[in-house]
């Protein structure tokens, strides 16, 4: 009576028929196991750890827009409530920030996995290493993402033109409008 309780491990394998489906479309896929015990596949926690660090901010700020109704409706029935909520909001902004840097943390560790293997971490195709002023980042060739060493995304700094400059300097297409505009 007990067996029907007991922990099965899972059978993480794609079907067969979802294989065949795949292939006759065209993709190269292996039927082989995955020499890894982690079941997910590591472009997918990338994209997942991006979307839930991007999408925080917003759910917090949601949170203290409640917050903030709350304590206005509360303080003419109740005004205890609203000194509550402001004691507790200190508390809570704190927190947030915590578990907002804990989130990009964990955004640029599954963002390294991929870097590692010199592939993009959001699309899985191969990446090109180069310097921009004094720093190492690395472009995907087919989503135009740049990372830095650190799995972190690069932004060109309005501050250093000469950074921005050296990025347009690789687009051969700018660089012929400047030679055309130029003579």
């Amino acid at each position: 009576g007990l067996a029907m309780f007991e922990r099965k491990p899972k059978d993480w394998s794609v079907p067969q028929r979802v294989i065949a489906r795949l292939r006759s479309r065209g993709l190269a896929i292996s039927s082989a196991p995955s020499e890894s015990a982690w079941p997910y596949d590591p472009d997918m926690l990338y994209r997942f750890m991006r979307a839930l660090a991007e999408s925080f901010p917003f759910a917090c700020f949601a949170v203290f827009v409640v917050a903030f109704f709350t304590a206005l409706a509360f303080t003419v029935i109740y005004p205890i409530v609203p000194l509550f909520l402001l004691m507790i909001s200190i508390f809570l902004l704190v927190g947030f920030v915590v578990v907002a840097r804990i989130l990009r943390w964990l955004e640029r560790a599954a963002a390294r996995r991929g870097l590692r293997n010199n592939r993009c971490p959001a699309c899985a195709e191969p990446i090109e290493s180069y310097r921009i002023g004094n720093e190492e980042v690395r472009e995907c060739v087919r989503c135009q993402r740049v990372f830095r060493v650190d799995g972190e995304t690069w932004q060109p700094d309005p501050d250093q033109p000469d950074a921005v400059s050296s990025d347009r300097s690789r687009d051969p297409i700018d660089s012929e409008r400047s030679t055309l505009t130029a003579q």
